[in-house]
This record gives C-alpha cells, sequence and structure tokens, in this order.
C-alpha cells in the first residue's frame, strides 16, 4: 500500500512538474494591423505603433518573423537607445461574459542575464511590472527560442471578461538597456468556487476507493 501511495506522489510530481515546463492556457498571438487584436493604447490605432524595419532608434515596436516564436513571428524594441516605444494594448476576445480568467504574457528572455531582456506588462494602463528571466515569478514554458533565450510565460492576474466576453492586457518597454521581445497571451478559465468543491470532492472519493 505504501508503494502506492508513493507511485501517486511521484506521478503527481510528474505532472506539476510537466505542467510547469508547458505553456499554460489558450495562447492568442498578438496582431498588429487591421483587424488585429493589438493596438498603441494612447491611439487606439492598430498601425501606427509598429513597423517591419528592425531599428532600435525609431521610437516604434519592429514587427519580425522567427519560426521558433508561437506563430512564428513577434513584436521587438530595443532599450539601447532607450528606445520610447509607445504602451500597446492585445484585446482577447470570444471569452464568456462575466467568467473569470488567468491572464499571462508570453515573452522571450535571455537566461544568461548578459543582457536585460525584460518586459513590462499588467491588466491596466496604469498598473505594469516589470519581469524577465530569474525575476521569480516567470517561467520557462520549455521552448528555446535561441541559444540562451527561453520563451517565457508570466501570469499577470485574474480578471473578470468584460460584457462583451472581453479581456485587455497593456505591454510596455521598460526604460532601460536591452530589448523587448513580445509575442502574445495566454488565457485560463478559473473554475468557480463550486465546481473546485465539486473537483476536490471528486478527488478524494478516487483516493478513498483506491484505500479500499
Amino acid at each position: 500500500m505504501r508503494n502506492q501511495w508513493l507511485g501517486m506522489v511521484m506521478v503527481m510530481l510528474g505532472l506539476a512538474v510537466a505542467a510547469n515546463a508547458a505553456m499554460i492556457g489558450t495562447y492568442v498571438d498578438a496582431d498588429g494591423g487591421t483587424g488585429g487584436n493589438t493596438v498603441n493604447n494612447s491611439t487606439g490605432d492598430p498601425d501606427d505603433w509598429w513597423t517591419t524595419e528592425n531599428s532600435d532608434s525609431d521610437d516604434l515596436w519592429a514587427y519580425r518573423e522567427k519560426p521558433a516564436y508561437r506563430d512564428g513571428d513577434f513584436y521587438e524594441c530595443s532599450g539601447t537607445n532607450y528606445e520610447d516605444a509607445p504602451m500597446i494594448k492585445t484585446t482577447i476576445s470570444g471569452l464568456t461574459a462575466g467568467t473569470s480568467y488567468e491572464i499571462r504574457v508570453i515573452y522571450a528572455s535571455e537566461t544568461k542575464l548578459t543582457t536585460d531582456w525584460i518586459i513590462a506588462a499588467g491588466l491596466s494602463a496604469g498598473s505594469l511590472t516589470r519581469y524577465q528571466w530569474g525575476d521569480g515569478v516567470s517561467e520557462e514554458t520549455g521552448v528555446e527560442i535561441e541559444s540562451g533565450v527561453a520563451e517565457m510565460q508570466v501570469l499577470i492576474g485574474t480578471v473578470v471578461a468584460s460584457v462583451e466576453g472581453t479581456i485587455s492586457a497593456y505591454i510596455d518597454m521598460p526604460d532601460a538597456e536591452g530589448r523587448c521581445d513580445y509575442d502574445g497571451v495566454t488565457y485560463l478559465e478559473v473554475p468557480e468556487p463550486a465546481t473546485m468543491g465539486l473537483l476536490t470532492l471528486g478527488g478524494l472519493g478516487m483516493l478513498i476507493r483506491r484505500k479500499r
């Protein structure tokens, strides 16, 4: 019996480790341009915040393509010249109004910390937090973008979807040397307390039956 319990604990630990090594939630690619889900937070314009030119001094986000990133593309701005790229807003749509969701931001960060690969993100424009590899809250998804650069995910909070079934995440480049590679967001529905209670009772029932 002891060996059975030990085996169950090992399986549960294995599942927990696997969960930490994979992307959590449903991925939504950040997309600018007409029909896209990402706009300049100040102007609401889907085009005036990005360019296809990879410059570190034009104060714009650069749209770049690279297969290692989700959907093969991402937006980047550089802090080499303290580039003042605008704050952007990515909106997730098609959610269930009144339902709570965990929102995570997907970005890339260097794991050697020789430079600052950072991002500022939050669920409101006036409350952004800086994140980077090794900050104690960001997690690697297990995807290596390139040598020494990992795909990261960070939970920026839990929020209730609007009556339109939308939630927005706000992204900015902190004023620092380095760069910011923003890929997109994920959402994960949070079960209601009653549902969680039923799941817990169901799990206990299974354990009791196994013990017998």
